[in-house]
Parts: structure tokens; sequence; C-alpha cells
């Protein structure tokens, strides 16, 4: 089965989310549980190894998007600001689906659910793209940066989470 090559915005997101939501899940879990130190001494070092390579990576077809992700990652190469840093994550991200979206050459359907012998399968086919070499490539480099970029995320979330519970406890002790 074959479709364009060219996807709605967010549709690879969604569709290759779903064939790893067992994956993000853990991962989500972990990443709560792991120390707040921790996880920013983790996130901190990926963010400085994807900067420190992506420019090799081939990722980019045109001039103007290799540039982008110099940029980017000479942003990365200095002081970063944590709860910025998935905000400045997300267009990367957007920019490799759009490469991706050139990469595909075809489609298969895909069950991710599981198989219950009482009720019988539960879940979803969907559609997934079959990528070139260079588009495997470019969605390593997508899965890694969305990654991090959940992994700041929950940075932010914990963070804003102690920020509340201190500022509610210094109130009640006034």
């Amino acid at each position: 089965m074959t479709q364009s090559p060219a996807i709605r915005a967010g549709e690879l997101e969604a569709q290759h989310g779903a064939a790893r939501r067992p994956e993000k899940m853990v991962m989500h879990k972990h990443y709560l549980e792991m120390p707040l130190e921790r996880l920013c001494a983790k996130a901190l070092f990926e963010l400085k190894s994807a900067g420190e390579r992506i420019t090799s990576a081939d990722l980019a077809a045109s001039a103007h998007d290799r540039l982008r992700l110099a940029r980017w990652a000479a942003s990365v190469g200095g002081d970063i600001d944590l709860r910025q840093a998935a905000s400045a994550l997300t267009p990367i991200i957007a920019l490799l689906e759009r490469e991706t979206e050139g990469e595909t050459a075809g489609y298969y359907n895909a069950f991710c659910g599981s198989i219950d012998p009482e009720a019988g399968d539960m879940g979803d086919v969907v559609l997934m793209p079959i990528l070139t070499e260079r588009g495997e490539h470019i969605m390593q480099w997508y899965d890694r940066l969305r990654c991090v970029r959940h992994m700041l995320q929950v940075i932010d979330a914990r963070l804003a989470a102690e920020q509340a519970v201190s500022s509610q406890r210094r109130g009640r002790a006034m």
C-alpha cells in the first residue's frame, strides 16, 4: 500500500509513536523516578552530545536547513537553560520529520497492541513508512531528539512542581 510521500505535520510522530507506546511509558516512568540532578545531567549530556554530532550527520538536504542545524548545535554548545531547551528542540524535530517524509519509499500496515486470547486483538493498525537508508538514519536522530525533548519536559514539570511546593510551604510558614 502506498500513499503520497507528503505526510501531514505530526502524522509521522503520531504513527511512529504509536508503535513505541510501551517503550515511551517505561522511559516516562524512569524519568519521573530518576533523581532530578541525575536526570538534568543526563539531559545536558544528551543535548551536548547531539549538538556535537548533528552537523556531520547529513540530516538536512538544503543549505538553509543545514544552517538551522548548525545554529542549534552552536546554541547547545554553551550554557543551556534546561527549562527552555525543549521548546528549542521542537523546530529541529519538525525539520527531521520533514526530511523523513522525503525519504519514504512506501508504507505498510503494522499492528500496535496486544493479543488477548479471550477478547482477540486489542490495538490499532497503523500505517508505517518504509524508509530509505538515509531515512532510517534521520529517523534514529528523530527518535533520539524526541527522547531528549521528553526528558527536558519532565525536568521542566518537576522543577515547576518543586517551585510550587516550596512557595506553598513558605506561604504556610508566614
